[in-house]
């Protein structure tokens, strides 16, 4: 958005890394409040405007990594709520945040891992496993739709998406190999 704004230019990318940021903080507060009340989420908002990581990666002008914590806290925040409440705007959301993930950076996407994880927990505990399973149908077809594109680029252009990554470490490993670092 603020490519398109103020063009490629390293203010753009500053300002982007400094609105997730303020969006990872006030998500992280919800969830918190969420999950353990207002006063833990408080502490936690204090931690998180204050934490040296969060401050260090908001200077690089490199949105992958500025946006990951928002995307991520976003995600597990609408997911809990969706289960919790099976609202379908939670729902949508959740998968909103999820596909983002998984279209931006791969690895931001490894929170899927556990979001699936509590969800078998759910069904195994939850009473209203129709609407377990209608929320998850919903969630996985919205995750589908925003992640549909980064799914096809894997599929049709692999050494431009996730085939580079092979390349990247195999330069490396032979790289290190002959300078005798390894």
């Amino acid at each position: 958005f603020f490519y398109v704004l103020l063009g490629k230019t390293y203010l753009a990318a500053r300002v982007t890394g400094i609105f997730s940021s303020m969006a990872a903080i006030i998500l992280s507060f919800f969830l918190t409040k969420e999950l353990f009340g207002k006063k833990v989420a408080f502490l936690t908002t204090l931690l998180t405007s204050t934490s040296i990581w969060d401050i260090y990666v908001s200077k690089i002008p490199w949105i992958n990594t500025t946006i990951n914590s928002a995307l991520i806290v976003g995600s597990l925040l609408f997911f809990y709520q969706s289960v919790k409440y099976f609202s379908a705007k939670t729902i949508f959301w959740a998968g909103l945040f999820i596909g983002l993930s998984i279209n931006l950076l791969y690895l931001s996407a490894i929170h899927v891992l556990a979001l699936v994880l509590f969800t078998l927990m759910s069904f195994v505990s939850e009473k209203n496993k129709k609407g377990l399973l209608f929320s998850l149908f919903l969630l996985t077809y919205t995750v589908f739709l925003v992640s549909s594109p980064t799914i096809a680029k894997i599929k049709n252009y692999p050494e431009m998406s996730i085939g580079r990554h092979k390349t990247f470490v195999a330069k490396n490993i032979t790289a290190s190999k002959k300078s005798g670092l390894s």
